[in-house]
């Protein structure tokens, strides 16, 4: 379809098997999608899904309007989501079901012509409000960041963020540890760096503070991006978090690697390793994508779950879906 337009749909099936599966035990997804441009920097964009399971449940579907205008000089969004209670995609997961969304953002990136460092200043604010089936808030997020972005394709960014949570019940954050139901509120600053994408190695960090919930956390992290040729790029990253709240206290860390090789302009290998030590869990999705016609592509995937002191794997998984738009 013409200017950035285009429209798609999905649909996914799963049906239990073997002599242990239940009688009608199955699972159906399906949804359509579209984008349409509108001159050359606004979008109207959205989906409508639907799920059906062997027991019927109320409002089994979700939807989701959004509207944009991207230019080089400002950045304007707003996005409308509802899920339903019902809604139950059972190859996949729902964040949060019964609910819905709103949120917006404005960005100015005004920029600076006489300038050989600076390309441009980035002033952005956001909003996310959820509200639950009732109507009753249920968090609400507002962000206010300060960037600059350099000719070299790095930047530095400041982000402060304000939060309101309400927990309609206790949450168990960890196995031992538990927070009351009732309402959060709580603020925190985070700063962020990286070097740019020209050079064949790059680097960034991150850093951020502030409440947490009843306590307080910090968390730091960076990502070293090496790229030795037009075939292969690898990604290896580290991030901590260290939480102090009054229930009790805690320390996550992650280390990661991701290789993307492109063995040609149509037939590429992406794969993603991770190591969680608090867990001691080890996660990997290996993907083969073929693209055999512009934005039509063919996909071979593997996501596997393992715990080191097992001999065997935890969860395992394989698939091969596909992707074709008209265009």
């Amino acid at each position: 379809l013409p200017n950035r337009s285009g429209i798609g749909g999905v649909f996914v099936n799963r049906s239990a098997t073997g002599s242990d599966a239940a009688a009608g035990d199955s699972n159906q997804t399906y949804a359509l999608d579209g984008r349409w441009g509108l001159g050359r920097y606004g979008q109207v964009s959205g989906f409508a899904a639907g799920t059906s399971s062997a027991e019927p449940r109320r409002a089994e579907r979700a939807f989701r309007l959004a509207t944009s205008y991207d230019s080089p000089t400002w950045r304007l969004n707003a996005t409308y989501t509802d899920v339903g209670e019902g809604f139950n995609p059972e190859v996949g997961f729902v964040r949060r079901d019964d609910m819905s969304q709103y949120s917006g953002e404005v960005t100015w990136s005004p920029q600076l012509r006489r300038s050989d460092t600076i390309r441009n200043f980035n002033v952005g604010a956001s909003v996310d409000y959820f509200e639950g089936g009732t109507g009753a808030i249920e968090t609400r997020t507002q962000e206010a960041t300060l960037g600059v972005q350099f000719e070299n394709n790095g930047s530095v960014n400041l982000t402060v963020n304000e939060t309101f949570d309400r927990l309609v019940t206790p949450f168990a954050i960890r196995p031992t540890i538990s927070l009351s139901a009732g309402d959060y509120r709580y603020r925190r600053v985070s700063a962020s760096a990286n070097n740019g994408s020209r050079r064949k190695i790059g680097a960034s960090g991150n850093v951020s503070w502030g409440d947490f919930w009843s306590g307080e956390s910090t968390s730091f992290g960076g990502s070293l991006d090496i790229r030795p040729n037009y075939h292969l790029n690898a990604d290896l990253s580290y991030s901590r978090n260290r939480v102090v709240l009054p229930e009790g206290s805690f320390t996550t860390q992650l280390v990661g690697a991701r290789v993307l090789y492109g063995f040609s302009p149509r037939l590429f290998l992406n794969a993603f390793l991770q190591y969680n030590a608090d867990t001691r869990q080890v996660s990997s999705n290996i993907r083969f994508n073929f693209t055999h016609h512009p934005l039509s592509d063919i996909y071979v995937v593997w996501n596997e779950t393992r715990l080191p002191t097992e001999t065997r794997r935890a969860e395992a998984a394989s698939n091969v879906p596909g992707k074709y738009v008209c265009a």
